[in-house]
């Protein structure tokens, strides 16, 4: 199964964008994640089914090596399977480029501007979010032509408030310096933790930005059919780098 934002498919006509759950309603699975133990035919497999599904011409899934940085290219051609640069955000306004975010708790992030005929895509954790990767994708998409007011944005998958919990250092480290803690957090139930609103902290990276359309699917990657690597590590299964696919390309 798809899920689609409304606020997306607004510009239909120009883009096919999906973020994809764990598996399609045939039981097929939908990691789209390079696992260490298959190779990539099998990869690529799962991707062209993805592709498939989202209504576009057969092709590869650009996808690259993400590292929680600020880091965002420019994409005018493919590349080669396996060679995507190390980066957590980029753009594009060559029809036929299929961008994939791969995302297993951090928020999948995708945007489109329909009047210039800009996309762009991004894989936000806290730790992105809090050195600019929003930020820095929108400045791409500005250097492509597109403006920002009339971008849209949309969230998919992501762990939610309920689902995170983190240590006593994260708030101080996340936050140092602001005064803004209330906003993000409240107490866990365990003594010294706290459950951390990633998606509210995204939000507001992005309206911040002043970006004037703004969509939240408010999935949560914890309790829903999407792949978690904190459930993982709660239910002591697993992770393999199994991730969801989040994907957005111009017609």
């Amino acid at each position: 199964m798809i899920n689609k934002s409304p606020l997306i498919d607004l510009a239909s006509d120009i883009c096919a964008h999906g973020f994809f759950q764990m598996e399609d309603q045939q039981g097929n699975s939908q990691s789209a994640a390079f696992i260490e133990s298959e190779d990539f035919d099998v990869v690529s497999q799962r991707r062209a089914h993805m592709v498939e599904q989202l209504g576009l011409k057969p092709g590869p899934v650009m996808s690259m090596k993400q590292i929680h940085s600020n880091k965002v290219v420019v994409v005018e051609e493919n590349w080669e399977r396996g060679q995507g640069p190390q980066a957590d955000g980029f753009v594009t306004k060559t029809p036929g480029i299929i961008l994939g975010i791969l995302t297993a708790d951090c928020g999948p992030l995708l945007f489109v501007d329909p009047q210039t005929r800009v996309i762009g895509a991004c894989h936000a954790g806290w730790q992105g979010a809090f050195s600019g990767i929003v930020e820095n994708t929108l400045v791409a998409m500005e250097q492509l032509g597109a403006q920002r007011d009339t971008i849209y944005a949309a969230m998919g998958p992501t762990i939610q408030q309920q689902s995170y919990e983190v240590g006593p250092e994260f708030p101080l480290k996340a936050l140092k310096g602001t005064d803004i803690y209330s906003e993000f957090f409240i107490p866990s139930e365990t003594l010294g933790y706290h459950m951390f609103n990633l998606p509210a902290f995204l939000r507001k990276r992005v309206i911040s930005s002043k970006i004037r359309h703004f969509q939240d699917l408010n999935l949560n990657t914890y309790t829903g059919p999407f792949f978690s690597r904190r459930r993982c590590v709660a239910e002591k299964q697993a992770y393999d780098k199994k991730s969801n696919l989040s994907a957005i390309a111009l017609l």
